[in-house]
């Protein structure tokens, strides 16, 4: 969770891209948890988490979420639903994975994540919940790490919980993103808010209703994790996918020339 776990990431589109009109109105925590789901399962599914039954190995429970999880045009609540989803799906999916049962650890995370929501329903909707949650001894891991370590004392051999950061970053870069033929409007959307529009109900390719897509108004973009994208050309074709961002990005560092990601008309 964004500053809940020690994380600080921005979505760091800057001048370089604008938002589009969007609906009003908030997504429930139900909401966001369903759609961190269909973000992160298939993802998490992918990850080695080899030599986790070596008494040497260890399991942090500071994680560092999705960075398409947040956007600059989210409010403070959504923002503050979509941390607590990212980070409490991956406690849910990789726990059982490193040996530790669901009945040791879900009452306490089930307690974490009521009395979190419950925070951020009692704040205006214009508040950032985060200010409040900080400041509350709730907010630690500590409770979840001392159940954790009581259940590994019978099993030594399960790896170590602890609940340090991890040293997480923006993580943004700058991408180069053109298309083939100009196209006359690029348009992209943090993965997670488009699985939002999609489990509620919303056409998440409609620009207009579903909300956090931003036009893309120049050629560098800062941006980090995966999007989807909607690209127009005059002639009226239109050309929809997604933009693995880590994939294309990565081998040119902090160079927006080698990080060119080409978006050509079918």
């Amino acid at each position: 969770m964004r500053r809940i776990v020690a994380l600080a990431f921005v979505l760091a589109v800057g001048l370089a891209l604008a938002p589009t009109r969007s609906v009003a109105g908030e997504p429930s925590y139900a909401d966001a948890k369903r759609a961190a789901a269909l973000v992160l399962r298939s993802r998490l599914a992918k990850e080695d988490l080899g030599g986790s039954n070596s008494p040497d190995a260890y399991y942090s429970l500071t994680q560092c979420e999705p960075p398409e999880f947040t956007s600059g045009g989210a409010a403070p609540r959504t923002a503050f639903y979509a941390d607590l989803a990212g980070g409490v799906f991956y406690w849910e999916y990789e726990l059982p994975r490193i040996g530790y049962p669901e009945r040791v650890w879900r009452p306490w995370v089930s307690s974490y994540e009521a009395s979190i929501v419950a925070t951020a329903r009692r704040v205006p909707a214009s508040v950032d919940p985060f200010n409040i949650w900080e400041k509350s001894p709730q907010s630690k891991f500590d409770g979840l790490r001392r159940v954790l370590t009581a259940y590994r004392e019978k099993h030594p051999r399960l790896p170590e919980i602890i609940t340090g950061p991890e040293g997480c970053g923006g993580g943004e870069v700058p991408v180069k993103l053109i298309t083939q033929p100009t196209a006359t409007r690029v348009v992209i959307i943090p993965s997670f808010f488009y699985e939002l529009c999609r489990v509620r109900r919303i056409d998440p390719n409609d620009t207009a209703r579903c909300a956090h897509w931003r036009e893309v108004s120049g050629p560098i973009v800062q941006v980090s994790g995966d999007y989807h994208y909607i690209a127009k050309w005059r002639d009226g074709t239109v050309k929809r996918g997604m933009l693995d961002i880590e994939s294309a990005a990565l081998p040119g560092g902090d160079d927006p020339n080698a990080n060119t990601i080409t978006l050509r008309k079918p």
